[in-house]
């Protein structure tokens, strides 16, 4: 008889550990994408004739196009990965973030040419092109925005004060630290 009454109790903890998981998760899955951070990024790109070039006989025609994006950060709450809740607290380990890149433009005020008098002008095709390889540049220097450390602190505060209601005090494991690779592996179209 006691032996039934101990399997029932540990059948019965094992169901609200799972219940108290299956909490958490519904929680996080009323809010599956969170973007903790939104910020702008600005670089320069320039064109530069060869030097020496037979073209540079003529003058000079060089550029500096600024070049800006609006960037988020988010994470979605629904890929939380490693969840186990014991003794009120939640073991959770974050998904990676999603970097999202929209919005690029020139700055078309703020431009600077040196065209010589014997040299076409810049056309707004070239200014186009110049504005991609601004994009090609934002996304190959993630790490200098600072993007990943605010976000994470962010969703981090959130998922505190979506579990306290609950009883429960997150505990955030296996923080990860994100090569310039890396980043640009999170970046999504």
């Amino acid at each position: 008889m006691k032996r039934t009454a101990w399997l029932l109790i540990a059948l019965f903890a094992s169901c609200s550990h799972s219940q108290r998981e299956q909490e958490v998760i519904d929680a996080l899955d009323a809010t599956p994408m969170l973007y903790t951070l939104e910020t702008t990024a600005e670089v320069c790109v320039e064109s530069r004739d060869a030097k020496g070039s037979l073209r540079s006989l003529f003058g000079n025609r060089n550029i500096l196009v600024p070049v800006e994006a609006y960037i988020k950060v988010g994470y979605d709450l629904s890929k939380v990965e490693n969840l186990r809740v014991a003794d009120g607290k939640a073991y959770i380990t974050l998904p990676d973030p999603q970097i999202e890149i929209e919005g690029t433009r020139i700055l078309s005020d703020e431009i600077v040419s040196d065209v010589s008098g014997l040299r076409d002008p810049f056309k707004a095709s070239e200014e186009t092109e110049l504005a991609a390889r601004g994009l090609t540049k934002i996304q190959n220097s993630l790490s200098r925005f600072d993007l990943i450390a605010p976000a994470e602190e962010e969703v981090r505060r959130t998922i505190r004060d979506l579990l306290r209601p609950m009883g429960l005090t997150p505990v955030f494991e296996n923080s990860k630290v994100y090569t310039e690779e890396d980043l640009r592996r999170l970046v999504i179209d």
